[in-house]
């Protein structure tokens, strides 16, 4: 049982854990957003948030970068460490929620939730495009329809026009039959 244990495993063991943590970690930073699933998304939102908060911490108390490249190579390279570093910064006057997680439709092959874990503020996006986003992960019936071409409907009235003629073809067949 699974009783008065914290944290989620993700079906997988600690040291698996934390390499997958790793490097979505790293390609998060040089990607500023990845696509994964949601419950992959919402185990690595905390993390990078602890992990830029400590920097930011560092940054403040006045520490040598080096010290904090050292802390951080514990665990990544020298690319992820400074890129890190150059986000805690540019975050500096915020105090959390650096993370934000976009529900997304379902992946097509198991079901499963699926989610795009991005920054908070992106240099360039505008909301529109964040819409855009979003729009992706609502159900079928929450989806704008959208309204059909005029090529489409003369192709659907000239197909309905011949079921219709077909259709009265046999029923003077039948007719015929009958008498």
């Amino acid at each position: 049982m699974r009783k008065r244990k914290k944290g989620k495993t993700l079906s997988r063991s600690a040291d698996q854990r934390k390499a997958l943590v790793r490097t979505m970690i790293r390609s998060f930073v040089h990607n500023s957003s990845i696509k994964t699933t949601l419950a992959k998304a919402k185990y690595l939102k905390p993390k990078v948030e602890k992990l830029i908060g400590t920097i930011q911490r560092k940054l403040k108390r006045g520490d040598d970068l080096t010290v904090i490249v050292r802390y951080l190579r514990k665990n990544f390279d020298i690319q992820t460490s400074k890129k890190l570093i150059e986000i805690a910064k540019k975050y500096q006057d915020r105090a959390g929620g650096f993370l934000r997680v976009i529900k997304l439709v379902n992946r097509q092959s198991d079901k499963a939730k699926m989610a795009i874990l991005e920054w908070v503020e992106e240099a360039g996006k505008s909301s529109e495009e964040l819409k855009k986003k979003k729009s992706l992960g609502k159900s079928n019936s929450e989806k704008k329809i959208i309204p059909e071409s005029k090529e489409k409907k003369d192709l659907t009235s000239k197909v309905k026009e011949v079921k219709e003629e077909k259709a009265k073809k046999e029923d003077g067949a039948d007719s015929s039959d009958k008498k």
